[in-house]
């Protein structure tokens, strides 16, 4: 099997989330980072067999190693990779080993508080403005019938830290949705995002799907 661009661009992705990973008999890929994050995709290839991988970068590199695109065989106990006259074999690992969500597990929002979009443009714009300013977190807000998302610091805010926000959009809702700069990793493209009061964030793109775990600085309204 060659595995298409859009198969290694998740996996170099969820390689983000988990340095480990459990592929699944099926065409749908899953990690999971502890209780914080789970990751979901559709991909265009489908996987033969249950396939553990302990270290999902020193397989991505070897797919990579060659000039040639290389051929992956999914035997009974290891992967088996050809390029040009070139071969490597590298083993599977104990499933026990592995952080991954259950096969087949299906994640429901205990509820949809707030939903709304968040382009690809104004996701890149607050991050780079992270990065600039040193910031470990964002937040959603919704506060006097306006919608945005800022990035900022919880642990000096309260003491007058500097804020970068962008608005994009109205809400009814008064809230602030905190979540830890270092769990956002999303593949770059437009996401529509549900807010769940009882913690849960879910971003749904056209390539992936996240949900994760706000911070517990996060309030909401009634």
């Amino acid at each position: 099997m060659k595995l298409s661009k859009e198969t290694i661009k998740v996996l170099q992705n969820f390689h983000t989330i988990n340095t480990a990973i459990i592929l699944r008999e099926g065409n749908v890929i899953m990690t999971q980072k502890n209780d914080v994050i789970v990751a979901r995709a559709e991909v265009p290839d489908t996987f033969p067999r249950t396939i553990p991988i302990i270290d999902l970068s020193k397989f991505l590199a070897l797919l990579s190693l060659g000039k040639e695109d290389a051929d992956a065989d999914f035997g009974d106990d290891c992967i088996t990779i050809t390029q040009g006259g070139y071969t490597v074999k590298y083993a599977y690992a104990p499933e026990n080993l592995i952080v991954a969500p259950p096969a087949g597990q299906n994640i429901k929002l205990p509820s949809k508080d707030v939903q709304f979009t968040l382009n690809e443009e104004t996701w890149q714009q607050v991050s780079k403005a992270m990065q600039i300013m040193s910031f470990s977190e964002f937040a959603f807000v919704g506060e006097d019938g306006k919608l945005s998302i800022q990035a900022l610091s919880m642990k000096i805010q309260n003491g007058g830290s500097d804020t970068y926000s962008a608005h994009i959009g109205d809400t009814d809702k008064e809230f602030r949705c905190v979540l830890s700069a270092a769990n956002m990793k999303l593949i770059p493209g437009d996401y529509d995002v549900t807010i769940s009061k009882s913690g849960l964030v879910n971003f749904k793109g056209e390539v992936a799907e996240y949900w994760i775990t706000m911070s517990t600085k996060s309030q909401f309204d009634d």
